[in-house]
């Protein structure tokens, strides 16, 4: 799912994919978005900084967003595209 992101583009992720992404210009630990075009989230992870509720009302909130689209998701992983 990493693989899909484009290599110039900012990403919001969960703390479990930061360390595969630090390579990137613009990388933000969830849940700071600031300008970034992707969120990349670890579903069967903690979800540290956010608790269990608080991590799933915000993925709630991103697949109801008009600003965000859910572009895929697998096993363990959604990743929202900024539309």
């Amino acid at each position: 799912i990493i693989a899909t992101i484009p290599p110039n583009t900012a990403v919001s992720a969960s703390s479990p994919f930061v360390p595969h992404l630090v390579m990137r210009k613009e990388l933000f630990q969830w849940p700071i978005v600031d300008d970034a075009e992707f969120i990349l989230l670890a579903t069967a992870e903690n979800p540290y900084p956010l608790g269990d509720e608080a991590f799933s009302t915000a993925s709630d909130t991103l697949r109801a967003s008009p600003y965000w689209k859910l572009r895929q998701e697998c096993d363990g992983a959604l990743l929202f595209a900024r539309r």
